[in-house]
């Protein structure tokens, strides 16, 4: 098994996830569908389970775990190095 920190940022760093009052992240209507295919994906998925994750106004933190030695895993779009 594999451990992985991962952070996921809104494009623009855009407050879109929700907003923090008096200390407590509260997800906005965006925010919760985030939360709940966040949880799903870890659901539907046998060689990842989620450790710990908390969902920010602009950003997700999350600590995955690979149950399986070996998995392809390649980035899509912009964030694909050339």
């Amino acid at each position: 098994m594999m451990g992985i920190r991962l952070t996921l940022v809104t494009q623009n760093h855009k407050c879109n996830l929700g907003r923090i009052i008096d200390g407590v992240m509260e997800l906005s209507e965006f925010g919760k569908i985030i939360d709940n295919e966040w949880n799903k994906s870890f659901e539907m998925r046998d060689e990842l389970f989620l450790g710990e994750y908390v969902v920010m106004p602009n950003h997700l933190h999350a600590i995955i775990i690979l149950k399986k030695s070996v998995i392809n895993v390649e980035t899509h779009g912009r964030a694909s190095l050339q």
